[in-house]
């Protein structure tokens, strides 16, 4: 999980709906990345202001202007409560990556709490427990990480509603599909996305990314290889075989990539998601 320094930290990102525009080769609008904006807080995030509602399948799933969660409008009195069993639009992947992340952070501070065996209250005074220089950086870093976790999972889960619900495939495919298709620059979001789909719906999202925005330039130290492979039923190999029909390398960082690169890569997934032999 890197961001644009190369730093180890999912950022909460502007929305792709704020970005300047520029075109493309093809005469097409593309959106230009920009940098990481701090996190806000949740006092200031309860007044933040919707700023766009995408169209399309996952229409509920839209930015805010300072969080890169995953929004949804107020809710309207006159749909009532939803049917139990039934899940709110948008609300499937919202628990889907609320559920990704709680497993990180899970994981994360169980490292943290490794660091610091034998810290607690039960220390006596006859013996001593050494930590490291190394070990007070890997708790730091796994505090400062949870800090900017919450940020994410907060707007996550501040409007789901309270309600027996079943998580589904459909769905979930379709909205993690128009969410990767309108542009996302926070790399573990991509990656809760890709790990959602299968080649063929991802590779139509990642290249109608590509023709539209310029989000790939904030993905930091991930390689081509890396997203490609991401996706369900697809691996290291066949990432390889698919970038050598664009004539670059799957240890590219994205970042680096040019106009010319993008438009091939872009091409070649269009072409490979249209084929009946695609994965």
């Amino acid at each position: 999980m890197k961001d644009a320094d190369g730093c180890s930290r999912p950022k909460s990102l502007p929305s792709p709906a704020n970005l300047p525009t520029r075109s493309d080769r093809q005469g097409r609008p593309r959106r230009i990345a920009s940098l990481p904006t701090p996190p806000v807080g949740a006092a200031q995030r309860a007044t933040q202001p919707a700023v766009r509602t995408p169209s399309g399948p996952g229409a509920a799933l839209f930015h805010r202007a300072a969080v890169v969660g995953i929004a949804r409008p107020p809710p309207d009195p006159s749909r009532g409560m939803p049917e139990s069993g039934r899940v709110a639009d948008g609300d499937t992947l919202r628990l889907v990556e609320a559920a990704e992340r709680l497993r990180y952070l899970e994981v994360t501070l169980l490292g943290a709490r490794g660091a610091l065996r034998g810290v607690d209250t039960d220390l006596v005074a006859t013996s001593a427990v050494a930590v490291s220089a190394d070990e007070i950086v890997q708790v730091k870093e796994a505090v400062g990480e949870l800090a900017e976790h919450l940020e994410w999972l907060t707007a996550l889960v501040d409007d789901l509603e309270a309600a027996d619900v079943e998580v589904r495939l459909a769905p979930l495919q379709t909205e993690a599909e128009a969410a990767l298709s309108d542009g996302v620059m926070d790399i573990e979001r991509l990656r809760i996305l890709a790990e959602c789909l299968d080649v063929r719906s991802g590779l139509q999202a990642l290249a109608a990314m590509l023709r539209t925005t310029d989000c790939h330039t904030a993905w930091g130290e991930a390689t081509v290889g890396d997203v490609l492979a991401w996706f369900r039923r697809s691996d290291v190999a066949f990432a390889r075989r698919l970038v050598d029909l664009a004539h670059t390398s799957p240890a590219m960082r994205w970042a680096d990539l040019d106009d010319g690169t993008i438009d091939r890569l872009a091409t070649v997934f269009e072409e490979h998601a249209s084929t009946e032999r695609c994965r």
